[in-house]
C-alpha cells in the first residue's frame, strides 16, 4: 500500500503508533502535532483522516493529547458527525449548517460577502439577537441598496459582511507555494464556512474608509481577525490601536453590545479570547512586528490557530443555533428576522 491515508477510515481517531508504525521513526517531523508542532512518541499521538476537496484520499491531522481533546469537545458540540461542504447538497432554509462553504452558492467570479444568498441569511439569523439593554437588534434585509439593516431607537446601521480570516495566497504566496497538496484548499474553504465570517458597519462616514477596509489595508492589521478584535478590544477600554481612527467613527454601532464581552458574546467570538485576552495566530509584539507571516513556520502556526478557531466557533454557532425557535428562519413582520430567544 503506498499511501498511508489509505489505512484510515474518514473521521475516526486512531492511535498514530498503531495505524501507521513507520511514524515511530526517529526523525521528528513524523511525530508532530499539527497544531501546535509538540514532538511526542507516536503512541501518544491521534490522527484523523479529513476530508478535503483537493486531495481525493483526504488530508490527515495529527494531534497531541491536549488538542485532540479539544478536537473531541469541538466535534461533541457540533452534534453529529459533520458532513464535508459540498458545492451541489442542498440546503435546509430552517438549519444553520456550519459546514456549509457559501462559495457554493455564489455565482462565478463574484463576492459570497455580497452574493451568497445562504451566508445572507445565516448573518440574519444569528446575529438578530437581544442587546444587553434588553432591546432586540433584529436585522432587516437590505438589499438592493445595502446588505443588512437595523433601524430602532439606538439609531440606523448599515451592516455588510466580511470574511474575516485572510489566507494570503499573494501576500505570502512564496509560502504558500511550500504547503503540501490541498493544505492551503482545506484553510481557504474553512473560512469560508459562517465561522470565518462577520458584520460590520457598511456605510462610509466621511467618505473615509470602513472598518472592512481599513482592517485589510492598514499594513499592521493585513486583514487579520486576532488583531482587529485586539483593536476593538482596546477601543472599549479607551486605549489606541492602528485602527483607533475608523473604530471611532463607529462608536455608536459598538455601544449597542456596551462592553467588549457584550461584543464578544453578542458575535460568539469566546474561542478568539483566552482569560479575556485575545490569543494571537503569531507571536504578538504590540504591532510592530509584520502582520503577514515571513516563514513557513510562521504561517503553519496562523493557519492552525485560525483553522482551531473557526471549527470551535463553528461549533459554538451550531450549539447557538439549535436554541433558536423556528421561526428565527423565517420573515418577521417588517421583513426583520426574529431569532428566538437570543
Amino acid at each position: 500500500m503506498d499511501d498511508e491515508r489509505d489505512l484510515i477510515a474518514y473521521n475516526e481517531p486512531r492511535v498514530l503508533g498503531e495505524v501507521i508504525p513507520d511514524r515511530n521513526a526517529d526523525d521528528p517531523e513524523y511525530r508532530k502535532c499539527s497544531t501546535c508542532s509538540a514532538v511526542l512518541p507516536a503512541d501518544r499521538l491521534m490522527v484523523i483522516k479529513h476530508r478535503n476537496a483537493g486531495q481525493p484520499k483526504g488530508h490527515l491531522r495529527i494531534y497531541c493529547p491536549d488538542h485532540f481533546a479539544r478536537a473531541e469537545a469541538a466535534r461533541s458540540a457540533s452534534g453529529p458527525a459533520t458532513r464535508p461542504p459540498s458545492r451541489s447538497r442542498p440546503l435546509d432554509d430552517r438549519v444553520i449548517d456550519t459546514t456549509y462553504d457559501v462559495q457554493t452558492d455564489t455565482p462565478p467570479g463574484k463576492d459570497p460577502d455580497a452574493h451568497s444568498d445562504t451566508l445572507h441569511r445565516y448573518h440574519r439569523a444569528l446575529w438578530s439577537k437581544t442587546l444587553p439593554d434588553g432591546t432586540r437588534f433584529d436585522l432587516a434585509d437590505g438589499r438592493p441598496g445595502s446588505y443588512l439593516d437595523h433601524e430602532s431607537d439606538h439609531g440606523r446601521f448599515w451592516l455588510t459582511s466580511d470574511a474575516v480570516i485572510p489566507t494570503f495566497p499573494h501576500k505570502a504566496g512564496d509560502i504558500v507555494a511550500k504547503l503540501g497538496d490541498g493544505e492551503f484548499e482545506e484553510f481557504h474553504t474553512l473560512g469560508y464556512t459562517i465561522g470565518g465570517m462577520m458584520i460590520w458597519p457598511g456605510n462610509k462616514i466621511g467618505n473615509k474608509q470602513t472598518i472592512n477596509g481599513a482592517r485589510g489595508f492598514h499594513p499592521r492589521i493585513a486583514d487579520r481577525f486576532d488583531l482587529t478584535v485586539e483593536c476593538v478590544r482596546r477601543h472599549y477600554a479607551g486605549q489606541s490601536s492602528p485602527l483607533s481612527g475608523v473604530l471611532g467613527r463607529y462608536t455608536d454601532f459598538f455601544a449597542l453590545f456596551e462592553t467588549f464581552e457584550g461584543f464578544i458574546d453578542h458575535f460568539l467570538l469566546h474561542d478568539l479570547l483566552d482569560g479575556g485576552r485575545v490569543r494571537f495566530a503569531m507571536p504578538f509584539d504590540e504591532f510592530d512586528g509584520p502582520a503577514v507571516p515571513q516563514d513557513l513556520a510562521t504561517y503553519r502556526r496562523f493557519m492552525e490557530a485560525s483553522m482551531e478557531f473557526i471549527h470551535a466557533r463553528n461549533a459554538r454557532i451550531a450549539a447557538y443555533a439549535r436554541t433558536l425557535q423556528p421561526r428565527a428562519f423565517v420573515e418577521g413582520e417588517a421583513g426583520a428576522l426574529s431569532a428566538g430567544p437570543g
